[in-house]
């Protein structure tokens, strides 16, 4: 059952903090972790039976929490524990026990902390991503730079490409993250990357593909560090004489379990790679996960601004958040038999569209799905005077589906 308007059992709660809101995730078991630009990590409990929304905190980081990845619980843990998370900041990412026995938990508690950025006196040169699968963290540098570390041998491996950044254009990581912060000069030139299991190549080998402000996209083996495949983001297919002035930066990806990529960018648009798509009978028999194949590629136009988050939330469904708070619940064409229509021929179907209230800039996205089918949309940045604000939206359709 798809809904028809904006009204369908949504239920939309809201917090407030000092400073603007910069990360967000879930964990497993559907806690919201939120990162702040104070080096500050919230712990909220979104379930109808907690006493409190606030469970926890952590606080004292030495600057602003550009990313989170949740740790799997350990195999005999309690359903209700928080388990653990690793959070960048700065040059460093830490390790912290969300269990502890303590609404506040400090900086310096962290069971683990490790330099991914050698001190180069580049003090701009920061974490903005971290991606975890198992027992490996990959991460992207403001430089350009994308690596992969071992966690139980603390070995890194760096890869042997890096983004390049738009410097033509002239924009930088404040004007889409953080518009109320001082150093014009920041910049981000990888905005996202994602590191997976690619169960197609020999034993199961990992890849990461990573997403930049030179509207390239890279897709790595991570165990040697090589570049498996590349793909520059395409024009615009519209024919119409509108001219855009936001650039093609890429800015979110999500890849779903059937190995389809979805990439935001700033000039509203998503690109949808199918190459790597598994499961089809339509499909031949591949060596590698190739969802980078240029001839593979749709693209849609959602926005007239950035779209700064991207996630699927069902086999053809996606949902985008915009810089300027619209989000935009949306099921994409799906080629039947090989098929494919001609770029920019049809039109993503319409499912659910909705806009914060408070939120004036968005600088995060991050969706759960519960056990019932519900859907709890987490949207986070900055109000129009620079306070920190996350809004909830929960939806659940009349008869407990989603799509």
């Amino acid at each position: 059952m798809i809904p028809k308007n904006e009204t369908d059992a949504v239920d939309v709660i809201s917090f407030e903090a000092p400073y603007p809101f910069t990360a967000l995730t879930f964990t497993a078991n559907g806690i919201l972790l939120a990162g702040g630009e104070d080096g500050s990590l919230r712990i909220f409990d979104l379930t109808p039976t907690a006493r409190r929304a606030l469970r926890k905190a952590i606080q004292g980081l030495p600057h602003e929490v550009t990313s989170i990845c949740s740790q799997t619980n350990c195999s005999g843990s309690p359903s209700e524990a928080l388990g653990a998370v690793w959070v960048a900041s700065g040059k460093q990412i830490y390790l912290f026990d969300l269990d502890l026995d303590r609404l506040v938990i400090k900086a310096e508690e962290a069971q683990d902390n490790m330099i991914l950025i050698d001190d180069d006196g580049d003090e701009g040169n920061v974490l903005n991503q971290i991606a975890m699968f198992k027992d490996l963290i990959a991460y992207s540098c403001d430089s350009g730079s994308v690596g992969v570390l071992e966690i139980q041998t603390k070995n890194r491996r760096t890869m042997r490409a890096m983004h390049t950044s738009v410097r033509i254009l002239n924009f930088g990581r404040d004007m889409w993250f953080c518009c109320f912060r001082s150093n014009p000069a920041a910049r981000k030139q990888v905005s996202f990357l994602n590191l997976f299991e690619d169960q197609l190549m020999l034993g199961g080998s990992h890849s990461v593909v990573s997403g930049g402000y030179d509207a390239q996209l890279i897709h790595f083996d991570a165990s040697l560090g090589s570049v498996l495949s590349k793909l520059d983001v395409p024009a615009p297919a519209t024919s119409d004489s509108s001219i855009s002035f936001s650039p093609p930066f890429l800015l979110s990806i999500s890849i779903n379990s059937t190995g389809v990529l979805a990439a935001a960018t700033a000039d509203g648009r998503v690109i949808v790679g199918r190459g790597g798509e598994r499961g089809r009978g339509d499909k031949p028999n591949r060596r590698k996960w190739n969802g980078l194949n240029f001839d593979m590629v749709d693209q849609y136009h959602l926005a007239e601004g950035p779209i700064v988050g991207i996630s699927w939330v069902g086999p053809s469904e996606l949902l985008s958040a915009s810089l300027g708070g619209k989000l935009k619940h949306f099921r994409i064409p799906d080629p039947q038999r090989g098929v494919r229509p001609a770029s920019g021929a049809t039109e993503p179907q319409h499912i659910w569209a909705a806009s914060t209230s408070q939120i004036h800039k968005v600088n995060s996205l991050a969706v759960f799905t519960t056990p019932g089918r519900a859907l709890h949309i987490a949207v986070g940045g900055l109000t129009s005077t620079g306070r920190g604000c996350v809004e909830v939206w929960k939806r659940q359709h009349g008869d407990g589906t989603i799509g």
